[in-house]
């Protein structure tokens, strides 16, 4: 499988060769500071230190194809967030978090324990 370049919510479409791997998603409002895996996810780290996925949704159409699990959070809002590159495509009235907090928007108990269960294992094994 090849790289997936994904388009920022800024400044629009990239090709493969200008990928940004330091980006910033939006999760349930959230901006969180991750990285980019060229492979259609973002990797975040949540309030204990592990990675956490995060795909985007312009990519949804491979979901089933990657076997992306039921219930994985997911964004269609990401922005190149890369100093090296000097592209900074955040707007500046958000806040962007280095991780993702314990208690999320809407949903937290069910989040927890599907994320305890699943992504969690899946990610780390």
């Amino acid at each position: 499988m090849g790289c997936f370049a994904f388009s920022c919510s800024s400044c629009g479409a990239k090709t493969q060769d200008e990928i940004c791997t330091d980006c910033v998603v939006i999760v349930r409002g959230l901006a969180l500071k991750g990285r980019y895996s060229e492979y259609g996810y973002v990797n975040v780290t949540d309030h204990n230190g592990r990675n956490v996925r995060i795909y985007l949704t312009q990519f949804s159409e491979h979901f089933s194809a990657w076997d992306v699990p039921r219930g994985s959070l997911t964004s269609d809002q990401v922005y190149c967030a890369s100093e090296r590159k000097k592209r900074y495509c955040v707007p500046d009235h958000l806040e962007v978090l280095e991780k993702l907090p314990e208690v999320l928007p809407a949903d937290e108990e069910k989040f927890w324990e599907f994320f305890d269960k699943s992504i969690y294992n899946q990610n780390n094994n």
